[in-house]
């Protein structure tokens, strides 16, 4: 869970380098982007998919929730293809 949470991280954070955004140290920066961003906010689904990498990391991490094979890779094969797609189609 934590490595595709970090993969949709640095697509996100790839997108923000490409509108000149680079100082972004904190979650709290990421979440501001999608305020910041014109092509954030034109394209809300793609937050929904950042928060639900996001939640069920920290769930992994933090709450040490366990995620079966398929449910790892259901996020993967949705999520993560969503956030990697918009973003490789807006770089």
């Amino acid at each position: 869970m934590t490595v595709i949470f970090y993969a949709a991280l640095h697509y996100i954070r790839a997108l923000a380098a490409r509108h000149h955004l680079t100082n972004i140290s904190s979650y709290g920066d990421i979440d501001r982007l999608f305020e910041r961003l014109r092509v954030f906010r034109m394209n809300p689904a793609i937050y929904i998919d950042y928060r639900q990498l996001k939640d069920d990391s920290r769930a992994a991490r933090y709450d040490l929730q366990g995620f079966v094979p398929d449910e790892v890779e259901d996020l993967r094969a949705e999520e993560l293809r969503r956030i990697r797609e918009f973003v490789l189609g807006n770089l």
